[in-house]
């Protein structure tokens, strides 16, 4: 189990943040197969204090997902401040984000580029903590261009009064290049006192053991291997209780799977759009994928529900 600020979770591997991916529909499934919490995708802070309805929509969060986390990306304290004040009725746990490495985030100095900056980062956490009693997550990477003085932000981080961190194990730079540095993480994880979460080339339930085991971390967040398959999170949670191995899912297991994920986000109103995106996931590596997927992207399909 993992404790963060006063909320305790049932398992302590998490659905990691995803912009475009992580909506309700999948948090809803990841907790169900095992997920011990699960974030939403990042939101603007402005947008956040403006209502857009776009925005509003990414922070609906039903009762069957929770314990779930918003997490919010800014960099104007006042903004931070009053958007904090917003999310924390929708959610148990706040987050914040100095890890995003998009262009176009950081090109408004916000996620990974505010690592280039840590007085604004720790002013930032301050201005988080200052403003909700609700417990604090926050995501960094090791730096944005290059690698930053990690070990200085992280401690910079947990003094400023954040709950938990959760590390990627790259710059910003990096991407998703390359291999994760859990030795970096391990580094972080000794310096501080808070639960430090790692994150990146967690796949299955060997490599989070071995995650484990390297990094000391106190919980893993997966992200990209959650993609069409949040039964991943039942299978590391067995091998992490008794190595117990749980096969992958069968083509049809998949299908079933995503018509699962149809049927909630059919009753949340999730577009069409954003089903065929995750239709693109869900039937990668199953016969046929590869011209489902063609067609799915071209229209030919009417109903996004599938079947094998």
């Amino acid at each position: 189990m993992l404790t963060i600020g006063n909320v305790t979770l049932d398992s302590n591997v998490i659905l990691s943040p995803m912009a475009g991916f992580s909506d309700v529909a999948l948090r809803v499934l990841s907790r169900r197969n095992g997920a011990g919490l699960v974030c939403t995708e990042m939101v603007n802070a402005t947008a956040v204090n403006r209502d857009v309805a776009r925005t509003q929509k990414l922070m609906l969060v039903l009762d069957q997902e929770r314990p779930t986390c918003i997490q919010i990306f800014g960099s104007k304290p006042e903004e931070v401040a009053a958007s904090c004040k917003k999310v924390e009725a929708n959610c148990d746990i706040v987050g914040f984000n100095f890890g995003c490495p998009a262009y176009q985030i950081k090109a408004a100095g916000c996620g990974a580029a505010l690592l280039d900056h840590p007085d604004t980062v720790e002013a930032l956490v301050r201005t988080l903590r200052a403003s909700t009693k609700k417990p604090l997550l926050i995501k960094m990477r090791l730096g944005n261009m290059g690698r930053a003085d990690f070990v200085g932000v992280a401690r910079r981080i947990e003094a400023a009064g954040a709950d938990a961190l959760i590390v990627h194990g790259r710059t910003a730079k990096d991407g998703y290049a390359g291999h994760a540095d859990w030795e970096a993480i391990r580094v972080i994880k000794q310096a501080i006192r808070i639960p430090v979460i790692a994150n990146g080339d967690v796949v299955d339930g060997p490599s989070a053991k071995k995650c484990l085991d390297v990094t000391g971390a106190d919980g893993i967040a997966i992200g990209r291997a959650a993609l069409g398959d949040p039964g991943v999170f039942q299978r590391i949670n067995a091998y992490l209780k008794d190595g117990t191995v749980i096969p992958a899912p069968t083509p049809a297991q998949k299908i079933a799977m995503f018509n699962e994920y149809c049927a909630i986000a059919n009753l949340v109103g999730i577009d069409k759009a954003q089903l065929v995106q995750q239709a693109m996931t869900f039937t990668k590596g199953i016969p046929g994928g590869a011209r489902l997927r063609e067609r799915l992207a071209s229209g030919a399909i009417e109903h996004v529900s599938i079947t094998v």
